[in-house]
């Protein structure tokens, strides 16, 4: 995944958000991603995305449900951590703020 990340990933800024204050903010190297999916529930049909965001997790150990990820002037909350424990990565779904 390392390689992957060197050439494809792109470096974002974290930030725990702990009761009413932030903690200082944290770069990570990860490959955000954004899928598409339109669900068939009639006429209109409903079209939604997620983003995820994928990164080594030994770069950062805890993605807890107050970090906020900053991309493009977009700030997301994490909605679901699914970590792989064999390959190392973590993938998180985003919601936006």
């Amino acid at each position: 995944m390392r390689p992957i990340l060197t050439h494809m990933g792109e470096v974002v800024p974290l930030a725990e958000v702990v009761g009413t204050g932030t903690g200082a903010p944290v770069s990570v190297n990860g490959l955000f991603m954004r899928p598409y999916q339109a669900a068939d529930l009639g006429v209109p049909s409903v079209i939604g995305s997620n983003p995820y965001f994928a990164y080594m997790a030994a770069d950062y150990p805890v993605f807890g449900t107050g970090t906020r990820l900053t991309r493009s002037g977009t700030i997301y909350r994490r909605k679901v951590l699914q970590p792989d424990e064999v390959s190392g990565i973590n993938v998180v779904e985003l919601v936006k703020l």
